[in-house]
């Protein structure tokens, strides 16, 4: 895995939790950007973080789980 800078455009907050899974930056901000990376590079256990929660974030979205909760949906409008 490798540590996510992002910027918080669209839905992206849903997924990236600031300082937890990624670093997040202001929209066409490229200080803020810079200043992630950097952190990112030069903080080993601030990269090893984000990494190891970027991986355990990543099973909420896995087919299995996402697929089962759709299925679930349409059973319920199906059964209305």
């Amino acid at each position: 895995g490798v540590p996510v800078v992002a910027s918080r455009v669209g839905g992206i907050e849903e997924i990236i939790e600031h300082e937890y899974n990624g670093i997040l930056f202001e929209k066409e901000n490229s200080k803020e950007l810079a200043e992630g990376i950097i952190r990112i590079l030069e903080n080993k256990e601030l990269r090893k973080k984000l990494i190891e929660n970027g991986r355990e974030s990543l099973k909420k979205f896995r087919w299995e789980k996402t697929g089962s909760e759709v299925d679930a949906v349409y059973e319920a409008v199906k059964n209305r």
